[in-house]
């Protein structure tokens, strides 16, 4: 297994990977320790960035340099350095981790040799991303200090991630393929690159990549806005994603919370000036006790001071943006699991129009099944279901038998 991961300034790759690759390794057997000879014959893990210069400062430079050529050169000189090293160790996995566009002063760019990525064999490519106001306070406030940068505003963090998600899908497009011989271009019916969340489980990303033959991947449907308030309602969900989460490879829209700016917004008023304070209690609580691909909380992660006109600057776009990520989500996933869709007697209208995505426009046939219990669709009066959309359970152990029953596609 080959694998190409990418995200951009904020995302943390190394400290996600190195997470990643510990929990896999203890995963696939291995008992020595994760600078073992032997763990670097069974995964070994390399990084363009790193091999560049590990000196973050003199990469800060390097980024301001005026002449592409030489940035080219510098990243073709560090892959060929990378590609050495792979033949020379011939290791069983290899997780190279890279940008695939830089962002310097209102300008992108990109530096990959596709050549050279071609030479590294890359069965999957992986988009790492997190929330906007995470990865803003890690770039401006942390390294505002240490280097030489130009200030972000938190539209350009929003952006930026959308474009790093862009180039890595047309990346994998290119490279996960093959010609026949009279030319023909002939593509992987299964996704060749994934969007993950670093508050997914470091487990999920683990089976995703050495687990897809015989685990499902699914995607979590469930009302947020209507049920976030209480704390029973979150420690339920919570608690169904664990139990989902040990028997399927599962993506959580929660794991990327931004609607929480909106509410800020509309508590206050979008014309009101000054900042807002996004305090860690505000998102989505993650699973107490799980070990996630991200780092665990620290004290200078929170709180985030944000300016309330560069949260105004996104607001239009934070709907539109979550709704075409988790569609794609949906598109990625052999199954949609639907949790409680009439939750509290109403309706919820994300949910909805996930299932009918899912069952109408995704342009694959994608099973649905959904725990629904009679007490919520008896309160609500109404069903998000036609008979033909989804299969209908009434315990989550009846909607995990069902689920585990579809086959997986390879």
């Amino acid at each position: 297994m080959r694998v190409v991961f990418t995200g951009q300034t904020g995302t943390e790759k190394s400290g996600v990977i190195q997470r990643l690759r510990e929990h896999s390794l203890r995963k696939l057997g291995l008992s020595a320790g994760c600078d073992s000879e032997a763990a670097k014959r069974l995964i070994a893990s390399y990084s363009i960035e790193q091999t560049i210069t590990p000196e973050r400062d003199y990469f800060i430079k390097y980024l301001g340099y005026d002449s592409e050529a030489f940035q080219r050169d510098k990243w073709s000189q560090a892959m060929r350095h990378i590609l050495d090293g792979i033949e020379a160790q011939k290791p069983e996995h290899c997780f190279l981790q890279m940008h695939s566009v830089y962002y310097r002063k209102g300008w992108y760019f990109n530096l990959i040799d596709p050549d050279l990525i071609r030479e590294f064999h890359p069965d999957l490519f992986i988009s790492l991303i997190d929330d906007s106001f995470n990865m803003w306070k890690r770039v401006v406030v942390r390294d505002q200090n240490r280097h030489d940068m130009s200030y972000l505003r938190l539209r350009d963090i929003y952006v930026w991630r959308s474009v790093e998600v862009m180039m890595t899908d047309l990346l994998a497009r290119e490279m996960v393929s093959r010609k026949t011989g009279e030319g023909a271009v002939i593509r992987p019916e299964r996704p060749s690159s994934y969007i993950v969340a670093v508050k997914h489980p470091v487990g999920m990303l683990h089976n995703l990549l050495f687990e897809s033959e015989t685990r499902l991947t699914v995607y979590f449907s469930v009302p947020i806005t209507n049920i976030r308030n209480e704390k029973g309602n979150v420690t339920e969900v919570n608690d169904a994603i664990a139990r989902l989460g040990e028997k399927f490879t599962l993506f959580s829209p929660l794991a990327i919370d931004e609607r929480i700016l909106l509410n800020f917004l509309a508590r206050d008023g979008r014309e009101s000036s000054g900042t807002l304070c996004v305090q860690a209690g505000d998102r989505w609580p993650l699973v107490p006790g799980e070990t996630y691909l991200q780092a665990d909380v620290l004290p200078e992660d929170y709180p985030i001071v944000l300016d309330r006109a560069e949260v105004a600057e996104i607001a239009t776009e934070i709907d539109q943006q979550i709704r075409r990520r988790d569609y794609r989500l949906i598109d990625d996933c052999d199954c949609v699991i639907v949790y409680r869709p009439n939750w509290g007697g109403r309706l919820s209208r994300g949910v909805t129009a996930e299932v009918l995505y899912a069952s109408q426009h995704s342009g694959k046939v994608i099973p649905i099944h959904a725990f629904s219990p009679v007490s919520d669709t008896e309160a609500a009066r109404e069903s998000p279901f036609d008979p033909d959309q989804a299969i209908v359970h009434q315990s989550l152990d009846s909607l995990i038998d069902g689920v585990s029953k579809i086959k997986k596609k390879l």
